[in-house]
Protein backbone atom coordinates (compact mmCIF):
# COMPACT_ATOMS: atom_id res chain seq x y z
CA UNK A 1 0.00 0.00 0.00
CA UNK A 2 1.09 3.47 -0.65
CA UNK A 3 -0.55 5.37 1.86
CA UNK A 4 -0.21 4.37 5.85
CA UNK A 5 -4.08 4.29 6.07
CA UNK A 6 -4.02 0.92 8.62
CA UNK A 7 -3.77 0.79 11.99
CA UNK A 8 -2.95 -2.97 13.69
CA UNK A 9 -2.68 -3.81 16.65
CA UNK A 10 -1.91 -7.83 17.54
CA UNK A 11 -2.18 -9.42 20.95
CA UNK A 12 -1.57 -12.80 21.24
CA UNK A 13 -3.14 -15.12 23.11
CA UNK A 14 -0.89 -17.76 23.41
CA UNK A 15 2.21 -18.39 21.19
CA UNK A 16 2.70 -22.16 21.19
CA UNK A 17 1.14 -24.85 19.21
CA UNK A 18 1.56 -28.91 18.44
CA UNK A 19 0.43 -31.31 20.34
CA UNK A 20 3.13 -31.35 23.14
CA UNK A 21 2.75 -27.89 23.85
CA UNK A 22 -0.98 -27.84 24.20
CA UNK A 23 -1.22 -30.96 26.23
CA UNK A 24 1.49 -29.61 28.65
CA UNK A 25 0.87 -25.66 28.59
CA UNK A 26 4.56 -25.63 29.04
CA UNK A 27 4.21 -23.10 26.19
CA UNK A 28 0.93 -21.28 26.42
CA UNK A 29 -1.95 -21.82 24.03
CA UNK A 30 -4.83 -19.76 22.80
CA UNK A 31 -5.18 -17.39 19.03
CA UNK A 32 -4.31 -14.40 17.66
CA UNK A 33 -6.30 -10.92 18.15
CA UNK A 34 -5.99 -8.47 15.97
CA UNK A 35 -7.72 -4.85 15.80
CA UNK A 36 -7.77 -3.01 12.71
CA UNK A 37 -8.12 0.75 12.32
CA UNK A 38 -8.40 1.17 8.44
CA UNK A 39 -10.18 4.52 7.26
CA UNK A 40 -11.40 5.02 10.81
CA UNK A 41 -13.37 1.95 10.68
CA UNK A 42 -12.42 -0.55 13.68
CA UNK A 43 -12.63 -4.27 12.92
CA UNK A 44 -11.94 -7.23 15.25
CA UNK A 45 -10.64 -10.57 13.86
CA UNK A 46 -9.75 -13.83 16.26
CA UNK A 47 -7.51 -16.45 14.53
CA UNK A 48 -7.83 -20.17 15.33
CA UNK A 49 -9.27 -20.33 18.44
CA UNK A 50 -7.01 -23.15 19.94
CA UNK A 51 -6.84 -24.39 23.71
CA UNK A 52 -7.07 -21.15 26.42
CA UNK A 53 -8.94 -18.90 24.09
CA UNK A 54 -11.83 -18.11 26.40
CA UNK A 55 -10.10 -18.21 29.44
CA UNK A 56 -6.79 -16.31 28.39
CA UNK A 57 -9.04 -14.03 26.62
CA UNK A 58 -10.99 -12.84 29.61
CA UNK A 59 -7.86 -12.33 31.62
CA UNK A 60 -6.70 -10.50 28.77
CA UNK A 61 -9.65 -8.40 29.32
CA UNK A 62 -10.29 -9.13 25.60
CA UNK A 63 -13.81 -7.74 25.07
CA UNK A 64 -15.46 -10.34 22.74
CA UNK A 65 -18.60 -8.41 21.53
CA UNK A 66 -15.96 -6.30 19.53
CA UNK A 67 -14.66 -9.73 17.93
CA UNK A 68 -16.16 -8.63 13.60
CA UNK A 69 -14.67 -12.30 12.78
CA UNK A 70 -13.59 -15.32 13.63
CA UNK A 71 -11.12 -16.91 11.55
CA UNK A 72 -10.27 -20.63 11.28
CA UNK A 73 -7.52 -22.16 9.15
CA UNK A 74 -8.29 -25.90 9.74
CA UNK A 75 -9.86 -28.04 12.03
CA UNK A 76 -6.76 -29.32 14.40
CA UNK A 77 -7.18 -28.81 17.93
CA UNK A 78 -4.91 -26.51 19.10
CA UNK A 79 -6.11 -24.39 16.58
CA UNK A 80 -10.73 -24.59 17.07
CA UNK A 81 -10.87 -25.72 20.71
CA UNK A 82 -12.52 -22.69 22.10
CA UNK A 83 -14.08 -21.59 18.99
CA UNK A 84 -17.95 -22.84 20.40
CA UNK A 85 -17.23 -20.69 23.51
CA UNK A 86 -16.15 -17.92 21.84
CA UNK A 87 -19.06 -17.94 19.71
CA UNK A 88 -21.63 -17.50 22.79
CA UNK A 89 -19.39 -14.64 24.16
CA UNK A 90 -19.13 -12.56 20.65
CA UNK A 91 -23.34 -13.10 20.36
CA UNK A 92 -24.44 -13.49 24.02
CA UNK A 93 -25.73 -17.01 23.14
CA UNK A 94 -27.36 -15.79 20.35
CA UNK A 95 -29.20 -13.47 22.07
CA UNK A 96 -27.19 -10.68 19.76
CA UNK A 97 -26.96 -12.08 16.16
CA UNK A 98 -23.84 -10.49 15.09
CA UNK A 99 -20.40 -11.51 13.95
CA UNK A 100 -19.26 -13.97 11.41
CA UNK A 101 -17.26 -17.12 11.35
CA UNK A 102 -14.96 -18.08 8.65
CA UNK A 103 -13.23 -21.28 8.12
CA UNK A 104 -12.23 -23.83 6.07
CA UNK A 105 -14.68 -26.62 5.05
CA UNK A 106 -13.71 -29.02 7.45
CA UNK A 107 -13.63 -26.43 10.22
CA UNK A 108 -17.32 -25.48 9.79
CA UNK A 109 -18.64 -28.88 10.29
CA UNK A 110 -16.85 -29.10 13.26
CA UNK A 111 -19.02 -25.82 14.80
CA UNK A 112 -22.41 -27.10 15.77
CA UNK A 113 -25.91 -25.98 14.16
CA UNK A 114 -26.99 -24.03 17.32
CA UNK A 115 -23.48 -22.06 17.31
CA UNK A 116 -23.70 -21.35 13.72
CA UNK A 117 -27.22 -20.21 14.08
CA UNK A 118 -25.10 -17.37 16.64
CA UNK A 119 -23.90 -15.78 14.04
CA UNK A 120 -24.52 -13.16 11.25
CA UNK A 121 -22.60 -14.75 8.81
CA UNK A 122 -21.20 -18.28 8.37
CA UNK A 123 -18.39 -18.58 5.33
CA UNK A 124 -16.84 -21.42 4.15
CA UNK A 125 -13.71 -20.43 2.42
CA UNK A 126 -10.87 -23.04 0.06
CA UNK A 127 -7.33 -21.66 -0.92
CA UNK A 128 -6.87 -18.25 -2.78
CA UNK A 129 -10.13 -16.68 -2.07
CA UNK A 130 -10.86 -12.71 -1.38
CA UNK A 131 -13.21 -11.13 0.85
CA UNK A 132 -14.14 -8.61 3.00
CA UNK A 133 -15.19 -8.33 6.57
CA UNK A 134 -16.43 -4.37 7.47
CA UNK A 135 -13.60 -3.04 4.67
CA UNK A 136 -10.92 -4.81 5.30
CA UNK A 137 -9.76 -7.51 2.49
CA UNK A 138 -8.75 -10.93 3.64
CA UNK A 139 -6.96 -12.99 1.22
CA UNK A 140 -6.75 -16.88 2.09
CA UNK A 141 -3.23 -18.68 1.10
CA UNK A 142 -2.11 -22.35 -0.10
CA UNK A 143 -0.63 -24.88 2.61
CA UNK A 144 0.76 -27.99 2.77
CA UNK A 145 -0.25 -29.77 6.01
CA UNK A 146 -2.23 -32.86 7.03
CA UNK A 147 -5.16 -31.17 7.51
CA UNK A 148 -5.89 -30.38 3.19
CA UNK A 149 -8.41 -27.97 3.45
CA UNK A 150 -5.95 -25.67 6.08
CA UNK A 151 -5.28 -21.99 4.96
CA UNK A 152 -3.20 -19.44 5.94
CA UNK A 153 -4.22 -15.57 5.23
CA UNK A 154 -3.00 -12.13 4.19
CA UNK A 155 -4.87 -9.29 5.65
CA UNK A 156 -5.19 -6.11 3.11
CA UNK A 157 -2.17 -6.75 1.47
CA UNK A 158 -0.15 -5.47 4.92
CA UNK A 159 -0.17 -9.06 7.58
CA UNK A 160 0.45 -12.37 6.71
CA UNK A 161 -0.03 -15.27 8.73
CA UNK A 162 1.23 -18.57 7.22
CA UNK A 163 -1.01 -20.90 9.78
CA UNK A 164 0.54 -24.98 9.49
CA UNK A 165 2.89 -25.65 6.80
CA UNK A 166 5.61 -27.12 5.24
CA UNK A 167 8.42 -25.52 3.20
CA UNK A 168 8.26 -24.94 -0.17
CA UNK A 169 9.65 -21.85 -2.25
CA UNK A 170 5.67 -21.16 -3.89
CA UNK A 171 4.15 -21.18 -0.56
CA UNK A 172 6.74 -18.47 0.75
CA UNK A 173 6.07 -16.65 -2.38
CA UNK A 174 2.92 -15.65 -1.36
CA UNK A 175 3.52 -13.79 1.40
CA UNK A 176 6.26 -11.51 -0.15
CA UNK A 177 6.64 -7.48 1.10
CA UNK A 178 4.08 -8.03 3.69
CA UNK A 179 4.79 -5.20 6.76
CA UNK A 180 4.15 -8.36 9.36
CA UNK A 181 4.25 -12.22 8.78
CA UNK A 182 2.84 -14.42 11.42
CA UNK A 183 4.71 -17.39 11.26
CA UNK A 184 4.14 -20.78 12.14
CA UNK A 185 7.47 -22.12 13.41
CA UNK A 186 6.54 -25.50 15.19
CA UNK A 187 10.55 -27.23 15.68
CA UNK A 188 13.83 -25.91 16.11
CA UNK A 189 14.84 -28.73 14.10
CA UNK A 190 11.52 -31.14 12.57
CA UNK A 191 12.14 -34.93 12.68
CA UNK A 192 9.48 -35.73 10.94
CA UNK A 193 10.92 -33.84 7.77
CA UNK A 194 10.58 -35.46 4.66
CA UNK A 195 9.17 -38.68 6.39
CA UNK A 196 5.97 -40.27 5.56
CA UNK A 197 4.14 -39.96 8.93
CA UNK A 198 0.86 -38.12 9.27
CA UNK A 199 2.01 -35.36 11.73
CA UNK A 200 5.04 -32.98 12.28
CA UNK A 201 4.18 -30.60 8.96
CA UNK A 202 5.27 -27.78 10.57
CA UNK A 203 8.13 -25.33 9.41
CA UNK A 204 11.09 -25.64 12.24
CA UNK A 205 13.68 -23.04 12.07
CA UNK A 206 16.08 -24.13 9.31
CA UNK A 207 12.57 -23.66 6.65
CA UNK A 208 11.53 -20.46 8.70
CA UNK A 209 15.11 -19.07 6.94
CA UNK A 210 14.59 -20.21 3.25
CA UNK A 211 11.00 -18.92 3.93
CA UNK A 212 11.78 -15.47 5.21
CA UNK A 213 14.63 -14.87 2.56
CA UNK A 214 11.96 -15.66 -0.51
CA UNK A 215 8.57 -13.62 1.53
CA UNK A 216 11.04 -10.26 2.98
CA UNK A 217 8.67 -8.96 5.33
CA UNK A 218 9.58 -5.88 7.52
CA UNK A 219 9.31 -7.55 10.80
CA UNK A 220 8.70 -11.59 11.52
CA UNK A 221 7.06 -12.58 14.27
CA UNK A 222 7.01 -16.42 15.52
CA UNK A 223 4.14 -18.56 16.75
CA UNK A 224 2.69 -21.63 17.01
CA UNK A 225 6.02 -22.37 18.62
CA UNK A 226 6.71 -26.34 19.97
CA UNK A 227 8.66 -27.66 22.54
CA UNK A 228 11.94 -28.56 20.86
CA UNK A 229 11.95 -24.71 20.45
CA UNK A 230 11.20 -24.31 24.38
CA UNK A 231 14.52 -26.83 24.91
CA UNK A 232 16.65 -25.10 22.54
CA UNK A 233 15.63 -21.59 23.80
CA UNK A 234 13.54 -18.61 22.37
CA UNK A 235 15.92 -16.24 22.23
CA UNK A 236 18.59 -19.00 20.69
CA UNK A 237 16.27 -19.90 18.16
CA UNK A 238 15.28 -16.41 17.46
CA UNK A 239 18.76 -14.80 16.70
CA UNK A 240 19.22 -18.15 14.03
CA UNK A 241 16.25 -17.39 12.44
CA UNK A 242 17.14 -13.39 12.36
CA UNK A 243 21.17 -13.82 11.55
CA UNK A 244 20.85 -16.14 8.86
CA UNK A 245 17.67 -14.67 6.95
CA UNK A 246 18.33 -11.08 8.30
CA UNK A 247 14.74 -10.20 8.71
CA UNK A 248 13.72 -8.83 11.72
CA UNK A 249 12.41 -11.35 13.77
CA UNK A 250 10.22 -11.44 17.35
CA UNK A 251 9.31 -14.01 19.83
CA UNK A 252 6.19 -12.32 21.02
CA UNK A 253 4.95 -12.09 24.51
CA UNK A 254 1.60 -13.40 25.77
CA UNK A 255 -1.03 -10.36 26.31
CA UNK A 256 1.54 -7.78 25.31
CA UNK A 257 0.06 -5.39 22.26
CA UNK A 258 2.19 -4.95 19.25
CA UNK A 259 0.62 -1.75 17.87
CA UNK A 260 1.49 -1.21 13.69
CA UNK A 261 0.86 1.48 10.80
CA UNK A 262 1.01 -0.81 7.98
Amino acid sequence: MNEKTIKAQVEFIGIGGGRKAMLSQKIKTGGIYLRFDKNNVNTGIFIDPGVGAFIRGLEQKISFKEIDALLISHCHTDHINDAPVLIEAMTDSGRDKRAGLYGSKTAIQYISNYHKTCLKTVKIFKEYEEFDVNNLSIQTTKTIHTEKNNTGFIFDNSIGYSSDTTYKKEIAEQYKNLDILILNVCFFKNPYKNKDVNYGQHLDAYDAVEFLKIAKPKICILYHIGISILNHGFEKTRNFIQNNSGINTIIPKIGKKYKYVC
